[in-house]
C-alpha cells in the first residue's frame, strides 16, 4: 500500500514544517505533490548524496523510486526512512512525521505498528484539540484514521480534504486516494448516488485502474446512468484486454438500456432483480432470449402467410420491447455482480442479442 504524503502546515500542538523551507526541499515537495516523481527523485537523490534528507524526505524518495521501478534503491530508502522517522516521532513533532512513519510501517508489512502510531497520533491531536487548517492536513488526519481503523473519522476527514483540494494547488495522488476511500465507503452502504461522483472524479484524475472503472460502472448502473456506465465498462475493457470480455458485454447491455430509455427494476411478478440469485438471472436471460426469437419467428411466418399487417406489427413490437427490457435488466444485474457474462452469454446462445440490433428487429408491415 503506497501513498504519496505531503507536508503538514503548522497548527495548535504541532510544530511548523514548511516555514523557510530550503529551495531544494520546496522544489522536491512541489514536484512530488504534483505527481512528477522523476523530477522529485532527481532533487531528492542529490539531497541524499549531500546528507540532507530527513525521514519525511526519505519516504518520498522511496515512493519516487518505487513509482519509477527502481526497486533496490526504493527498499534502501524505505528502511532508512523508517529509522529516521522513528527518531523524529517525538512530542511536538508535526503530523507529517507519524503520518509518514505509519505508511513506512505499512510498506514494511508492520501493520500493527502502523495502527499503533496512527492511534497514538490521533489521541494526541484530540487531546491537544488540534483542528487541521489545510486540505493536505485533513488528508493526513484521514489517512491516520484509516490506518487506525476509525473509518467514520477517516471518511469525515477525507471529505474535508477533497473539498479543500478544489481550491488548489493540485494534489492528484492525495485526492485520488481520498476519493477511492469515499467511493468505497458509499458503495459499501449501497449509496450509489453518493458513490458515483467520487468514482467519476477518480477517473477524471487519471491513472484509474480496472477496479476503479468497474466501481464507477457499478455506481452508474445502480443509478440508471446508462451512457456513463457503458463508457466506464468500455474503458475497463481497454485497460485490460485479456480480461476485458465481461466489461465489453456489460457495455453492450448498458447501451441498449440507454436506447430503451427505461428498463424494469423487477420481473413481471414484481420481484426485484436484486432478489434473484445467479441461477434465477441466468434462467431469465435464457427465457427472454427464447421468447424474443420465438416472437420474431412467428412474425416471419405471419408475413409469409400474408397475415402480417401494421396492427400486428405494433402489437408484436410492444411485446418484444417488454421482453427486451427484461433481458437487458437481468443481464445488467448479472454484470453489476461481476458474474461471467461473456461465458454465460455464449453457453446460453444469446451473445448476439447483446451486440446485434438486427436480433431485435421485426419484419416491416406491407
Amino acid at each position: 500500500m503506497l501513498v504519496p504524503l505531503i507536508l503538514a502546515l503548522s497548527g495548535p500542538g504541532i510544530a511548523p514544517s514548511t516555514a523557510a523551507a530550503p529551495p531544494a526541499r520546496a522544489a522536491a515537495v512541489a514536484a512530488y505533490d504534483a505527481g512528477d516523481y522523476a523530477s522529485a527523485c532527481r532533487i531528492l537523490a542529490e539531497m541524499d548524496a549531500a546528507g540532507t534528507l530527513d525521514g519525511t524526505l526519505l519516504y518520498r524518495l522511496f515512493f519516487c523510486r518505487t513509482a519509477l521501478g527502481e526497486q533496490t534503491g526504493a527498499r534502501d530508502a524505505l528502511a532508512r526512512a523508517a529509522t529516521a522517522l522513528e527518531g523524529e516521532n517525538v512530542p511536538g513533532c508535526s503530523v507529517e512525521v507519524p503520518f509518514y512513519l505509519a505508511n513506512a510501517y505499512t510498506n514494511l508489512g508492520r501493520t500493527d505498528d502502523a495502527r499503533r502510531v496512527a492511534s497514538e497520533t490521533l489521541l494526541r491531536l484530540e487531546t491537544d484539540g488540534h483542528e487541521p487548517n489545510s486540505a493536505m492536513e485533513w488528508f493526513q488526519v484521514g489517512k491516520l484514521a484509516q490506518d487506525a481503523g476509525r473509518n467514520d473519522r477517516a471518511e469525515a476527514a477525507y471529505r474535508r480534504a477533497v473539498d479543500g483540494f478544489a481550491a488548489g494547488p493540485p494534489a492528484p495522488g492525495h485526492e485520488r486516494w481520498a476519493r477511492r476511500f469515499l467511493g468505497n465507503a458509499a458503495s459499501g452502504r449501497a449509496d450509489f448516488e453518493a458513490a458515483r461522483p467520487e468514482w467519476r472524479r477518480v477517473v477524471e484524475l487519471g491513472n484509474a485502474d480496472r477496479s476503479d472503472l468497474l466501481a464507477f460502472a457499478t455506481a452508474c448502473a445502480r443509478t440508471a446512468k446508462w451512457d456513463e456506465a457503458a463508457e466506464a465498462w468500455r474503458l475497463a475493457e481497454k485497460i485490460d484486454m485479456q480480461n476485458g470480455s465481461d466489461p465489453r458485454y456489460a457495455a453492450g447491455l448498458a447501451r441498449q438500456a440507454a436506447a430503451l430509455g427505461a428498463i424494469p427494476s423487477a420481473d413481471a411478478a414484481g420481484i426485484p432483480w436484486t432478489r434473484y440469485d445467479r441461477d434465477g438471472l441466468e434462467g431469465m436471460l435464457r427465457e427472454t432470449a427464447a421468447a424474443a426469437r420465438d416472437l420474431r419467428a412467428e412474425a416471419a411466418k405471419r408475413k409469409e402467410a400474408g397475415t402480417w399487417d401494421a396492427a400486428a406489427r405494433d402489437e408484436a413490437a410492444s411485446h418484444l420491447r417488454e421482453i427486451r427490457g427484461r433481458f437487458v435488466a437481468a443481464g445488467l444485474e448479472y454484470a453489476v455482480r461481476r458474474l461471467p457474462l461473456r461465458e454465460t452469454a455464449f453457453s446460453g446462445n444469446y451473445a448476439t442479442l447483446i451486440f446485434q440490433e438486427a436480433e431485435w428487429e421485426l419484419p416491416d408491415a406491407p
